[in-house]
């Protein structure tokens, strides 16, 4: 090749290799660059990430600007920094650089340490790939919707059921590595078919969307509520005891008890009832626990059930209230 039709070097650092990038290779700016991952976890598959900082860490750990949910992936994985391009104002580059990671790091399944990526690049962490690509704000629009449908209930907009079992194991999984706390609630509507004989099916879905939009004002920014099914409803309260759960679930209560739910001009009166569960302390205590994917899926059906017996309890002495699984015992 004719190096005398090239650009200049885009890289000066002699300890570097250089690197020759024609203009079209570039990015034409910087706010528009987004991370899409097309392939792994199913909690992770879909996600968009935009790229709006200067360095961007991957990994597994929770510390990392993007975390991922899979086992082959190093805590501080790979790093990709937004650079601007020499000789091309306005213009941009990607570097993506290994942190020395123990399965590798791979653009279009080659390996490397060290990579200028270009649009449309698909960069490979343990099984998880994320293709890089400028995007205009219908684009973002679009993949946005496509992802909230994957993810999130029709009617309430909440997160939907499998997102919330997916979300609960990487919880635990967190809270189990670094002895954290965390509850769970679970849910639900009293006397729900009730309402659907008497006000008909359309206004018992205008009363879950009411609610459901009291239950994501009530929850803090860190807790995931989530449609579990019908007219029952879960949130995973992060750093959280079985104090603070009952704390969160009885405010939530009285506020349901306290509204009046107005549908077609008609008042409706709604109650809930809710089941909590905690860990480490609603757990088995004789069960070994450990960050595999096994272990964490055993402690993530213990802790449902638990919140579901909890709930059980409370539906068949009275409703309208709050219990928690450990006074069962």
């Amino acid at each position: 090749m004719d190096k005398s039709s090239l650009p200049e070097p885009l890289e000066v650092d002699q300890t570097r290799p250089t690197v020759w990038l024609r203009r079209e290779d570039l990015f034409p700016g910087r706010d528009n660059l987004f991370l899409t991952i097309i392939a792994g976890a199913d909690i992770d598959f879909g996600r968009e990430h935009r790229m709006n900082k200067d360095v961007t860490v991957i990994g597994r750990s929770e510390e990392s600007d993007i975390q991922l949910n899979d086992a082959r992936v190093s805590r501080r994985h790979a790093k990709l920094t937004i650079l601007a391009a020499p000789n091309e104002e306005g213009f941009f580059m990607v570097e993506l650089l290994d942190l020395g990671s123990t399965n590798g790091t791979f653009v279009n399944n080659a390996e490397v340490s060290r990579a200028i990526l270009r649009q449309g690049d698909k960069v490979r962490l343990g099984e998880t790939i994320l293709k890089i690509q400028a995007r205009d704000e219908g684009e973002v629009r679009y993949h946005q919707r496509l992802y909230d449908m994957a993810t999130k209930d029709g009617l309430t907009q909440l997160f939907n059921k499998n997102y919330f079992e997916e979300t609960l194991k990487r919880q635990l999984s967190i809270a189990n590595r670094n002895m954290r706390l965390l509850s769970l609630l679970m849910i639900d509507l009293d006397r729900f078919k009730n309402l659907n004989d008497e006000y008909g099916h359309l206004a018992g879905d205008v009363v879950l969307q009411k609610f459901a939009g009291i239950l994501r004002d009530t929850c803090r920014q860190q807790d995931i509520a989530a449609r579990w099914g019908g007219e029952e409803f879960v949130v995973i309260l992060p750093e959280t005891d079985v104090h603070g759960a009952v704390r969160i679930a009885e405010r939530l209560r009285q506020i349901i008890e306290e509204m009046d739910f107005i549908v077609n001009n008609i008042q409706i009166k709604v109650t809930i009832s809710i089941g909590v569960s905690s860990y480490p302390d609603d757990v088995n205590p004789n069960q070994e626990v450990t960050n595999s994917g096994e272990g964490i899926s055993s402690l993530s059906k213990e802790l449902v059930e638990n919140a579901d017996r909890a709930l059980l309890w409370v539906k068949n002495n009275g409703r309208n209230a709050t219990s928690r699984y450990n006074q069962l015992r």
